[in-house]
């Protein structure tokens, strides 16, 4: 019996469902706790020959000062121009081989799982790689391909996220296709913000059109960082640079530190804490520097660190006013922020949003009042002022807010089963 299989494959984490007959869908365990997904990460351990590992709780085992290379979300640099080459040890690698180990190692675990070799595999993609390059943008899917190819895939497709969060959606509530509408879904993932206007028409499905902006998830939390968080560990040097006082430092490496998936190239900066020294005037700066010295040699702390950030951005949800606490440093400290602070920070982004959202009724002539429903998707829509905005353009009594990614994945697994057998 022929077995095919769905993936997920996002920027930080992954998921694999696998299905052999019509109307059965079945989640790969990709750790030993049963998670729905896992990091989209390597781990080369030099003690150990080189020994690239992949799992869910790495942060857990690592042992400060052991030589190691840690690289994270590489699918994200699949757009770059000219794809970076990665130092490890002495020898540089090629990024779609190190992104091919990982997807190797999810195959392993997919057919363990499957008790059967899979070589059909649909594999979930953002509308866009690119904002405006449509070259570009086909670059990226091509070496997305390339990298499943390497991993012994014979048989790739691929299939739009949102496309899917819609097909999912309406299987499970079927009476959405049971009326002539239309239907928006704005799905913010990981990556991309992606809104798609769908007509229904009986059975018939059509896609009108898609736009999307690079608004994600992640993208929040760098906001949080690098414009209230970097207050406790680097805002006093940012702040010198701005003003010119220091120019050898550029102020983008503040940004590269504000964004965990930049962690790839975390090991250029491994004399910066050196470099900054003669900016220290007091002893806060001292305890900031101390901090950030802290981060550079301690993955564990970075990873602590930004997911204290993320907790703190899903408690806002529901919450006016929340407190974090930093416990993973030396130096610990505690920082206050509300709700109105997070709106303020994250405007520019809620603003992208909006444009994007705007752009999409503006070319494909469908006034707000002529959408019937409005389906929003991924944990993003449950931001209150994202939320907000969208109401306030598309005032519908009626908007589907769900966050059930183990549908997605269980739907696109029969698509996946039927394209393929």
């Amino acid at each position: 019996m022929n077995k095919t299989a769905w993936i997920d494959f996002w920027t930080t984490n992954t998921a694999i469902w696998y299905s052999d007959r019509k109307n059965e869908a079945k989640m790969t365990s990709l750790t030993e706790t049963w998670s729905e997904t896992d990091r989209t990460c390597i781990f080369y351990d030099f003690e150990n020959d080189w020994k690239p590992i992949i799992w869910q709780n790495w942060f857990d085992e690592c042992v400060e000062w052991v030589r190691w290379r840690l690289i994270t979300s590489p699918k994200k640099f699949l757009k770059n121009e000219k794809l970076p080459e990665i130092q490890i040890m002495k020898d540089k690698f090629d990024l779609l081989d190190i992104i091919s180990h990982i997807v190797s190692d999810f195959k392993k675990k997919l057919e363990k799982e499957a008790w059967k070799e899979i070589d059909s595999i649909l594999v979930g993609r953002p509308v866009r790689f690119h904002d405006t390059d449509d070259n570009i943008d086909k670059i990226a899917e091509d070496r997305l391909k390339e990298v499943f190819k390497r991993a012994w895939f014979k048989n790739i497709e691929f299939q739009f996220e949102p496309i899917g969060a819609f097909n999912a959606y309406s299987k499970e509530h079927p009476s959405l296709k049971n009326w002539n509408h239309k239907t928006l879904v704005v799905d913010l993932w990981w990556w991309t913000s992606d809104f798609s206007l769908i007509d229904i028409n009986k059975s018939k499905i059509q896609v009108l059109w898609n736009t999307w902006v690079y608004v994600w998830w992640d993208n929040l939390d760098e906001k949080m960082v690098f414009l209230h968080f970097s207050e406790y560990l680097w805002k006093w040097a940012r702040q010198k640079l701005v003003n010119g006082w220091n120019s050898e430092i550029p102020i983008s490496v503040f940004k590269d530190f504000s964004d965990k998936a930049n962690l790839l190239f975390l090991k250029d900066y491994s004399d910066f804490a050196k470099r900054l020294m003669p900016l220290l005037l007091s002893e806060e700066d001292k305890i900031s520097l101390w901090r950030l010295n802290e981060i550079l040699w301690n993955i564990s702390i970075w990873y602590d660190f930004h997911s204290q950030v993320e907790k703190t951005k899903i408690e806002l949800t529901n919450k006016e006013l929340v407190q974090t606490d930093f416990n993973m440093f030396r130096d610990k400290f505690s920082s206050i922020l509300t709700r109105s602070e997070f709106d303020e920070i994250i405007k520019d982004e809620v603003e992208k949003i909006k444009l994007s959202l705007l752009e999409l009724l503006n070319i494909t002539w469908i006034k707000a009042e002529n959408i019937d429903s409005i389906i929003m998707n991924w944990w993003t829509a449950f931001i209150p002022s994202i939320n907000s905005m969208v109401e306030e353009i598309i005032w519908k009594w009626k908007i589907l807010k769900w966050n059930s990614l183990s549908s997605v994945w269980y739907w696109l697994t029969l698509e996946s089963y039927e394209k393929f057998r």
